[in-house]
């Protein structure tokens, strides 16, 4: 096994993000499944996934989230693959796509400039809750 492949305990991948050997480990997580996948279908990550409510059928609910830099678009790829999995996940599923600053290293509600939110077939602007996307999480946890 080399370097790239050997395992990173979880407590530390924050610790490990910019060193050489989590940056390879990853690296080469997604050139092997690019390798095995058909076309140019490319894996895609989620940055955040809460799950709300009992594993049952009724009352299931995930919230998705996505953070960019700047104003960095959601690929196209990346947006057909999360929408269709909050499509699949069911009523009350969403997905929010939050813009920070370049300069923000770690995702935090504060640096939060922008968003929009995925759920139920469409897009809703970040205008519904003020702009404030810890209004939305709260209306989103009550909902």
């Amino acid at each position: 096994m080399n370097d790239s492949a050997k395992f990173v305990p979880k407590s530390n991948r924050h610790k490990l993000w910019n060193q050489k050997l989590y940056r390879q480990q990853y690296e080469y997580l997604w050139n092997t499944l690019q390798d095995l996948l058909p076309r140019n279908i490319a894996p895609t990550d989620i940055d955040a996934a809460i799950h709300v409510g009992a594993m049952v059928e009724m009352g299931d609910r995930f919230l998705l989230i996505e953070a960019k830099s700047g104003t960095a678009p959601l690929p196209t790829g990346q947006k057909l693959a999360l929408t269709r999995m909050v499509d699949k996940l069911g009523p009350g599923s969403a997905l929010a796509v939050v813009q920070q600053p370049k300069t923000a290293v770690t995702a935090n509600l504060d640096r939060v400039k922008d968003f929009t939110v995925y759920g139920r077939g469409k897009w809703y602007p970040s205008t519904l809750w003020a702009g404030d996307f810890a209004k939305f999480i709260t209306a989103w946890v009550a909902a």
